[in-house]
C-alpha cells in the first residue's frame, strides 16, 4: 500500500453542494475509495463556517450554487489568511474551460466536471491529496533543517568568537590576525592536581563546572571574550574583539569580582590570576577539531 493509501483514513474532506443527489454520490464514491473522514455543507455560507471551525485536507466544491457562488467561497478561503491554505478542488457540470482558468487562477488547485467519472475522480482527489502529503512533509524536514541549523549555530558559538564564526562562514577559513592592546587573563587553580588524585572523577568535574561557569558569567559581564580552558585554567582576553576603553581595568574587575565570589564554589580553591597587556597574534588552528587559540609574548 502506497504512503496515499495509508492516510486515506486520516484526511478530512468538506463536500460542498446544493443538491442533495450529487452530495450522497459523491460521498458514496469517495467512500469507496477509502475516505471515511467526510462532511457535507449544503451552501457557501456552511461550508465557511465550517471550513474556519475545522482542518480540512480537501474541500470540493460546487462552482453553481444559489445565494453564494462557488467562486464568491472560493475566493473567501483563499483571502482568509487563516483558511487560504486549504486545498480547494472545483466540481461542476460547466464544461466551459474559462470557469476552469478562473477557478485556477483564484487559487483552486484542480477543476472537475460533473458527471463524475469515476477514474477521473480517484487520480485527481488522490493527486491533491498527495501534494497535501507532500507539503506537510516538507514543512516537517524544512523545521528538523532549521533546528538542526541552529542546534549548529549554538555550536559554533560556544566554541568560536562570533567574528570568527562569519569569517568561516565566508571565507572557509581564518586568516591570522595581529590584535593590539589587548589586556589577556589566566585563573589557575593552585594544587589542582593534588586535588584530583584526592577525589573521585565525578566530583573534580561538578566542582570544575561551577568554576569554569563562574569565570564564564563574570567574563561576560565585564567584557571578556573566553579563549579557552586548558586544565584548570580559564583564558580570556579583554580588549581584542569586544570594544573597551580600558582592557586592564575591565581585567583588574573581572579578577577582584572572582575573588570575591569564590565563595560560590563548593571547595575552598586558591585561585591564583595573572594579567598581561599588549599584543597578540590570534588564528585558528588544525584542519580537524579546530583550535581558537592566541600567541605572542603577551601570551607567554
Amino acid at each position: 500500500m502506497d504512503e496515499l493509501g495509508q492516510n486515506k483514513k486520516d484526511f478530512s474532506i468538506l463536500l460542498v453542494d446544493d443538491n442533495d443527489d450529487n452530495l450522497f454520490t459523491l460521498g458514496h464514491r469517495l467512500q469507496r475509495e477509502g475516505y471515511t473522514n467526510i462532511q457535507n455543507a449544503k451552501n457557501g455560507s456552511e461550508a465557511l463556517s465550517k471550513i474556519v471551525n475545522n482542518s480540512f485536507d480537501l474541500v470540493l466544491l460546487d462552482l453553481m450554487m444559489p445565494d453564494m457562488s462557488g467562486k464568491d467561497v472560493l475566493e473567501n478561503i483563499k483571502s482568509n489568511p487563516e483558511t487560504f491554505q486549504t486545498m480547494v478542488m472545483m466540481i461542476s457540470g460547466d464544461s466551459r474551460i474559462e470557469s476552469a482558468i478562473d477557478c485556477i487562477k483564484l487559487g483552486a488547485e484542480d477543476f472537475l466536471q460533473k458527471p463524475f467519472n469515476a477514474d477521473l475522480l480517484r487520480a485527481r482527489v488522490g493527486s491533491c491529496l498527495k501534494k497535501k502529503l507532500y507539503a506537510e512533509q516538507e514543512a516537517i524536514y524544512k523545521e528538523k533543517i532549521e533546528y538542526e541549523r541552529l542546534q549548529y549555530k549554538q555550536l559554533l558559538d560556544a566554541i568560536f568568537p562570533q567574528k570568527i564564526i562569519s569569517e568561516l562562514a565566508e571565507h572557509k577559513t581564518v586568516k591570522p590576525c595581529l590584535y593590539k592592546n589587548v589586556a589577556v587573563i589566566f585563573v589557575d587553580v593552585f594544587e589542582f592536581t593534588l586535588y584530583c588524585s584526592k577525589n573521585s572523577p565525578e566530583e573534580v568535574f561538578k566542582n570544575m563546572q561551577i568554576y569554569i561557569n563562574l569565570c564564564e558569567q563574570l567574563g561576560y559581564q565585564h567584557h571578556l571574550e573566553k579563549i579557552k580552558t586548558i586544565g584548570d585554567c580559564f583564558m580570556a582576553t579583554s580588549g581584542m574583539f569586544i570594544p573597551t576603553e580600558n582592557p586592564v581595568l575591565d581585567a583588574i574587575r573581572f579578577s577582584l569580582d572572582l575573588l570575591a565570589k569564590k565563595n560560590q564554589l563548593e571547595v575552598n580553591w586558591d585561585l591564583h590570576i595573572g594579567i598581561a597587556y599588549g599584543d597578540v597574534i590570534a588564528g585558528v588552528v588544525g584542519h580537524s577539531k579546530y583550535l581558537f587559540d592566541i600567541w605572542g609574548d603577551t601570551v607567554n
